[in-house]
């Protein structure tokens, strides 16, 4: 991505996305941007 964030997508049960939210009603299915991340240049988490 251009603009050198990184971004997390799946299970969220234990805040394991980084957005700060965690919970299974918070599961993310489309790319999320991790703010524990920051300002690692990551392109993929698996």
């Amino acid at each position: 991505m251009a603009n050198k964030r990184s971004y997390c997508w799946g299970l969220n049960d234990n805040g394991q996305i980084g957005d700060g939210t965690s919970g299974s009603e918070n599961n993310r299915f489309s790319p999320t941007e991790s703010l524990f991340l920051r300002p690692v240049q990551n392109r993929y988490i698996y």
